[in-house]
């Protein structure tokens, strides 16, 4: 059985003009673990060029990054909103992680203040 072209595949939406944020960070990572990515991307799909480190079609450079961790908050932060965790502070607390309060965001900076990690946060 033939394979599909990765870009036209639902697995890149490059083409799509919806990028999908995981993914597209995933692809453009040079490092061992894009290139692991893409190298099981290529088990079920054709590679544009043939290449593992192939041009993206939307042009999204190499290091391509959605958002940047600057502390311990943001990773707090993106943890609580993961489906399993999500579903469980929800249900022990009542809290919707995707409908952050004021007293939240008030957390995230303190811990990204407190733990700094990556960039430094922009003072804006």
């Amino acid at each position: 059985m033939a394979k599909m072209q990765f870009t036209s595949s639902s697995a890149c939406q490059a083409n799509s003009g919806t990028l999908i944020k995981g993914r597209c960070e995933a692809c453009r990572q040079q490092d061992a673990r894009g290139r692991l990515w893409r190298t099981n991307i290529s088990r079920s799909y054709l590679l544009p060029e043939n290449e593992i480190d192939f041009t993206c079609p939307a042009g999204l450079p190499w290091g391509y990054a959605t958002s940047e961790i600057t502390g311990l908050g943001d990773v707090v932060a993106k943890a609580l909103k993961l489906p399993g965790v999500r579903h469980t502070v929800k249900i022990l607390t009542g809290i919707d992680t995707r409908k952050p309060c004021g007293g939240c965001k008030k957390r995230q900076k303190w811990l990204n203040k407190l733990v700094p990690l990556g960039k430094k946060e922009q003072n804006g």
